[in-house]
């Protein structure tokens, strides 16, 4: 934002200057790469500003002004209605970015409003998902999803509002809330039998970002009384990207204490071989639209074997997402995949209702 407001001034001063001296054909130049570097939006406020110059009797320094208020307008209207949503990518070809304008519909400020009581009133539940070994069909653990259910807006859906808590910072404490949750039924479940099972749980760039997130979980298992080992964190490709720096230490904190990492969403983000090398991953998660057609596109199950075969040569794990029929999961375990998750095996599940995969587990059939 501080470069946005320098690179304007900056423009602001050379155009004055020129104006000063009648230098029409330096103008010129300076709006081009006005359009270069600030965009059609630029180009076009100042294109406006020199019309309102050449039909009125405003001097330069009110003109210099209204431009500096204008601008400054701009930059606000994006500081405060547009938060970064882009990838660090698309920022680069932009510097005013404007969202879609569903960002701003009625329902999104109602969400945005509802979540700010949402923990409290206690509208949020977890469903829980086995996941499986793909030979066995024994239930290995667990991954804990969030729902929202509200009596007026009634249920939302995770795509829906988890942005809208990212966006608004609110991700971190219903990420904590998660966490906490998902630790205590793991405990749970493990008293009832389910001796080795681990507990999943999804976390956001913004918790990434956030120095205090390994002491938080070091708190949580403490409170919980659950041991690292049984507890397995998820992020994906796109929030490594967003704070790889600080993700690595947090990483490596989460580590020493014995917890699991995963990289979810696996050859949809950025799909950078080093993170693999340089961060402290145990599992790679192969997504669903890889495993849709597998069996069904040829190349498409040559690059899923690369990933398979590259995955194990670094000692790391591989979970196949999205299995849905015998024929899906034949394929991913011919390929290597000795993990997965997906409705053929176990769909998501209310609390209340992992008592029926109790015996299942204890006698590894996996059937719900």
């Amino acid at each position: 934002m501080l470069d946005y407001t320098l690179l304007v001034g900056l423009f602001l001063i050379v155009e004055y200057r020129l104006k000063r001296q009648q230098n029409v054909w330096e103008w010129i130049k300076v709006h081009i790469v006005t359009f270069v570097f600030l965009g059609l939006t630029g180009m076009v406020l100042s294109l406006l500003l020199f019309q309102t110059e050449v039909r009125t009797s405003m001097d330069h320094e009110s003109i210099l002004i209204l431009a500096a208020s204008l601008f400054i307008v701009f930059v606000m209207f994006e500081h405060l209605l547009a938060p970064d949503h882009s990838s660090e990518e698309d920022n680069k070809s932009a510097l005013f970015v404007v969202p879609p304008m569903e960002l701003y519909s009625p329902r999104r400020e109602n969400i945005e409003e509802a979540l700010l009581t949402a923990l409290e009133r206690k509208q949020f539940t977890l469903y829980y998902q086995a996941q499986y070994d793909a030979a066995t069909r024994q239930i290995l653990g667990f991954e804990a999803l969030l729902r929202w259910e509200h009596p007026e807006l009634g249920t939302v859906s995770p795509a829906e509002f988890i942005p809208v808590a990212e966006s608004s910072g609110l991700i971190v404490g219903i990420g904590e809330w998660v966490l906490r949750e998902a630790c205590r039924k793991n405990k749970e479940l493990q008293a009832r039998g389910f001796t080795g099972s681990v507990m999943s749980v999804n976390i956001s760039a913004l918790q990434l970002r956030n120095v205090q997130f390994a002491r938080s979980v070091r708190s949580i298992l403490r409170d919980t009384r659950l041991e690292g080992k049984y507890l397995e964190v998820e992020l994906t490709e796109s929030a490594l990207i967003q704070s790889l720096d600080t993700s690595a230490s947090i990483l490596n904190e989460l580590r020493d204490m014995g917890i699991r990492i995963a990289l979810d969403d696996f050859g949809t983000g950025y799909s950078s071989l080093s993170y693999l090398k340089q961060l402290p991953i145990h599992n790679v998660k192969i997504d669903r639209s890889f495993v849709q057609n597998l069996c069904n596109e040829p190349k498409g199950k040559v690059i899923v074997e690369s990933i398979v075969a590259m995955v194990h040569k670094l000692g790391l794990g591989v979970v196949a997402e999205g299995i849905e029929t015998e024929e899906q999961l034949d394929c991913v375990r011919s390929i290597g995949c000795e993990s997965v998750q997906g409705y053929l095996l176990g769909k998501p599940l209310p609390e209340a209702d992992l008592c029926y995969v109790i015996p299942s587990f204890r006698s590894g059939t996996g059937a719900i």
